[in-house]
């Protein structure tokens, strides 16, 4: 398997329409930040699918893109304000796991995943197979955040 492959396009509209009504602040590491009275993370994830009713929002998508004798785990977004990234690294993953789905939902041209060297500029709308077991990074260098829907296939769990 490829670090990085396309998977196929998907209608995300409403996803992003449902962001749109969620404010910053309410992401769950900015609510803990300011309690704290420390600087916001510019790096964000949310795994909670109760928050804002997330796991019901993108479940058809999910639904789509998952293959019937594997199952869906671990939905996650993932959010990188402008200027920040996460360094290189590689995931651990049980024998059991396939891949990740990543489906972009806000970018911009200067948000690049790199994996195994290659910089890849993922597309709104597209769902892209990803082996986090390579060596991968994320840079946004663009003036606006970078948001993505993922989540892991596994078989014969």
């Amino acid at each position: 398997m490829k670090a990085v492959e396309f998977l196929a396009k998907v209608n995300i509209s409403s996803i992003v329409e449902w962001l749109a009504l969620i404010d910053f602040t309410e992401w769950p590491q900015m609510q803990d930040m300011e309690r704290k009275g420390t600087k916001p993370e510019m790096v964000i994830m949310v795994a909670d699918t109760t928050w804002h009713n997330f796991g019901e929002v993108v479940k058809p998508v999910i639904d789509s893109l998952t293959p019937t004798e594997c199952t869906a785990v671990n939905p996650m977004l993932s959010l990188i304000m402008p200027g920040y990234s996460i360094r290189p690294h590689v995931d651990e993953q049980p024998p059991y796991w396939c891949y990740r789905i990543h489906v972009p939902l806000i970018t911009n041209p200067d948000a690049i995943f790199i994996a195994d060297n290659e910089n890849y500029y993922m597309t709104a709308g597209s769902a892209y197979k990803i082996d986090t077991r390579a060596v991968h990074q994320i840079i946004n260098n663009g003036i606006t955040p970078r948001i993505h829907l993922m989540w892991d296939i596994n078989q014969g769990e």
